[in-house]
């Protein structure tokens, strides 16, 4: 398995920097910049180059092992809108 990016929803602040980095488009941002959390929007278009956790200033991306086969990016989603909602 090919590493991943993986958030740590704790450090993320969701300036969107990531987003900007990552060369294969296959990150989203739920909220809006500087108020949500940006994740793996699209599993596979990643390569795992590690762009993204790099330009994290936050340190809120690890690259981590992903088996894209039980990577669900649209329950991802949910499950960080209902976290925003909840910090909200």
């Amino acid at each position: 398995m090919r590493p991943r990016p993986n958030l740590v929803e704790s450090l993320c602040n969701g300036c969107g920097v990531c987003l900007d980095y990552c060369p294969f488009d296959c990150r989203d941002l739920i909220g809006s910049r500087h108020d949500g959390f940006a994740f793996l929007s699209a599993p596979g278009r990643c390569v795992g180059c590690g762009e993204c956790s790099a330009s994290c200033i936050k340190g809120a991306i690890e690259m981590k092992p992903l088996d894209l086969r039980s990577y669900d990016a649209d329950a991802e989603a949910a499950r960080l809108e209902r976290l925003l909602r909840k910090s909200a």
